[in-house]
């Protein structure tokens, strides 16, 4: 039985397809493009949101035991629950979330930042700093870009301590393989220090066939709300995100949202994230923060699937959720 969801297997690349990185500062992971911003800039206080990873949050704070975090949450728009103006003096961290923040994220203050890990192909805001991630969207071990307006001084050599085993094992058998290297490699990109991409992730990224991975993630995604779109309870979410906007998965809160669903998929061997995990037991987040992290399906459209794919994810999921198939 096919795979659905879960970390990537070793992406496909193609002697035919030769591109270059888009401009910007390559690092072996996107927490650490933002510690190099944060040293470069000798930021004293930051803005951030409550519903961010729990592990680059985490990081950040160990990294920088000077830095002062200001903590905000964001409303049902996923925007920020603060007065933003140009004239704030601490930078504001933004997290583009599942791609749908496009617009928004576009009308931040000079010197916010914005973090794209789920945007991979939305085009940098000039006037701030960008962050994306690699691993989010193809099968890598490492790798991340960052643009802003001033270039950083310190010098990275090419991240070496890469595992890709998991990625193989995946490939050649099945997830739950490889989940345990998987694992391991994770743990040691969250010890990393900050560094270069690996030449071994750089090398695969300039050999993807981006223009048949953008076509399959807008399909699938099309698929998925033509079915879902009705009874999907973040419609009004969906509504903002551009057209043009590539996206990063398919956020399903269905009617009747429980936390069982989850479990009983992975019984027909679909794998569905919970990010944004520490929010859930955060006192200081709001119940929609808490409700849209713990409830909502991330359902893969990435350019592993296929059309028929798409189908099969339906019939299952329609075993636990309410939805006219």
């Amino acid at each position: 039985m096919k795979e659905y969801g879960g970390y990537f297997s070793l992406e496909k690349v193609s002697d035919k397809c030769v591109s270059e990185l888009p401009p910007a500062i390559n690092f072996n992971t996107a927490r650490n493009a933002l510690s190099a911003l944060i040293k470069q800039n000798k930021y004293k206080s930051i803005y951030y949101p409550r519903l961010m990873c729990g592990n680059v949050k985490k990081t950040i704070q160990q990294r920088f035991s000077n830095l002062q975090f200001k903590e905000y949450s964001v409303n049902e728009l996923l925007e920020p629950e603060l007065v933003i103006t140009g004239s704030n003096i601490s930078p504001l961290y933004y997290v583009n979330y599942c791609a749908i923040k496009d617009s928004f994220a576009k009308n931040l203050p000079e010197h916010s930042i914005i973090d794209n890990a789920q945007a991979f192909y939305t085009k940098p805001n000039n006037k701030n700093a960008n962050i994306y991630s690699c691993r989010k969207f193809f099968g890598v071990p490492d790798g991340a870009l960052l643009t802003c307006p001033t270039p950083l001084s310190q010098k990275l050599i090419s991240y070496r301590n890469i595992h890709t085993r998991h990625l193989t094992l995946r490939h050649y058998q099945n997830a739950s393989a490889g989940y345990s290297d998987y694992l391991k490699s994770e743990a040691l990109l969250e010890k990393s220090v900050p560094a270069g991409m690996s030449k071994f992730t750089k090398q695969i990224m300039e050999h993807i066939d981006h223009k048949e991975i953008i076509t399959k993630r807008e399909r699938n995604y099309n698929i998925l709300e033509s079915v879902l779109g009705e009874s999907n309870q973040l419609q009004f979410l969906l509504k903002q995100r551009e057209s043009k906007t590539i996206p990063f998965c398919y956020p399903y809160l269905p009617k009747k949202a429980t936390k069982e669903i989850k479990s009983l998929l992975i019984e027909n061997q679909i794998y569905l994230p919970t990010y944004w995990q520490s929010v859930i037991d955060d006192t200081k987040a709001t119940s929609w923060e808490k409700h849209f992290a713990s409830k909502t399906l991330f359902l893969p459209i990435d350019q592993r699937y296929s059309e028929s794919d798409m189908h099969h994810l339906l019939s299952k999921l329609n075993k636990y959720c309410t939805f006219s198939y």
